[in-house]
């Protein structure tokens, strides 16, 4: 049975679930394994244009409809920004995700914002200019994009019923709500990620041959 991570992921390739729940990413931000941030390559190329930097928001291409649809799932899920559910608790319910507004944060390209290929020449120009640096940040990834949903609604079914509100303070013990909610008249509950927490990005690996 597949994870909604996986299930995600194979519909929106190259996406990467980040696990630290913070502002903080952004496009050129540099992180580890453990999706810690430890740099940003406008820090290390600061002789740059600052608009080469600069990033807007756009509506993301990621396709609500593929997540839509009923999924009995036996691990937990974790969405940064909007919920978490425990593992094991979840197989007790079908559960179906609509993400209804889902927007990314990407470099500028139109008004002078790097392109990937760009920060790749340049991250491999430091091999010969300083390779002490290109060694510290070597095997990390870069972030390209940042990926946010601001709106959900998630349905619970047990025995192909809808659970109600009642039935809902039983799942509210093992869920853990990020964002605000409501139910709407159809007993779905519509969850907003108020602080805009992304919840995955898009980024490339820093290796020795890119």
């Amino acid at each position: 049975m597949k994870t909604f991570e996986k299930f995600i992921e194979q519909y929106y390739k190259g996406f990467n679930f980040i696990s630290i729940a913070s502002e903080a990413f952004l496009p050129g931000a540099i992180i580890n394994s453990d999706d810690r941030i430890i740099d940003y390559v406008g820090r290390i190329f600061p002789k740059e244009n600052p608009e080469k930097w600069s990033y807007k928001t756009i509506k993301a291409n990621i396709p609500s409809e593929i997540i839509k649809g009923e999924r009995s799932l036996d691990m937990g899920i974790s969405i940064l920004g909007l919920f978490s559910l425990k593992g094991g608790f979840t197989s007790k319910y079908d559960i179906s995700f609509e993400f209804n507004e889902v927007t990314q944060i990407v470099f500028d390209t139109e008004n002078g914002g790097a392109y990937e290929n760009e920060i790749r020449r340049m991250i491999m120009n430091l091999k010969k200019s300083d390779r002490d640096l290109w060694k510290s940040i070597l095997h990390e990834h870069v972030i390209m994009e940042v990926v946010i949903v601001k709106s959900a609604v998630i349905e619970f079914k047990k025995n192909g019923t809808v659970v109600g509100e009642a039935e809902f303070e039983d799942i509210k013990k093992n869920v853990s709500i990020n964002g605000s909610f409501k139910w709407n008249s159809e007993g779905k509950m519509v969850i907003d990620n108020v602080n805009n927490i992304p919840f995955g990005v898009m980024d490339f690996q820093i290796k020795r041959n890119m």
